[in-house]
């Protein structure tokens, strides 16, 4: 089993703020002509939108240069969780796992990773005040807990409840 978000689905997640960035920028171009403000301005301008554009590019290189993928890859024993920043590979053997649609389980605060609209992932600190490392994509599903000595992971996506009956 596994579930795997691309380049594309980044892109997809983010695209109002790519819109909202985009519109700012050229309500600064219309501005600079119609005012005509200095070169510098100009070339100010020019700066911040390079930068804003190498810092969406860089927090996306690892998927959209490289080809890589975010989500897991689950096949019977361990369980291959890539979400930004953790990369982690856990043998589910000694592991409890679960479904939920508790609230008590649902991220509140973002400590270290990435956050869209439809996409959450990295360390977060649930309802519960438990530290957990959160995939969430789509999230109107139900919530897989695994809990490997204390150490949480927090899962949804569509299609997460056919992890029903994986449980020992």
């Amino acid at each position: 089993m596994e579930y795997k978000i691309t380049c594309l689905d980044l892109l997809k997640s983010e695209l109002h703020i790519q819109l909202l960035i985009a519109l700012i920028y050229i309500i600064s171009f219309i501005y600079i002509i119609k005012f005509k403000k200095s070169k510098k301005s100009f070339y100010y301008l020019l700066l911040a939108i390079f930068i804003t554009y190498a810092f969406l590019l860089f927090t996306k290189m690892d998927t959209c240069i490289y080809g890589n993928w975010y989500g897991y890859e689950f096949n019977g024993t361990h369980f291959h969780l890539k979400t930004w920043p953790v990369d982690e590979i856990i043998e589910v053997r000694d592991c409890s796992i679960f479904l939920t649609n508790s609230t008590g389980w649902k991220p509140k605060l973002r400590t270290f990773g990435y956050k869209a609209d439809d996409l959450k992932m990295g360390y977060y600190v649930l309802n519960n005040d438990i530290k957990a490392i959160v995939f969430m994509h789509k999230t109107n599903s139900p919530l897989l807990i695994i809990n490997c000595s204390n150490r949480y992971y927090v899962i949804s996506h569509p299609g997460v409840e056919k992890w029903t009956g994986l449980q020992r």
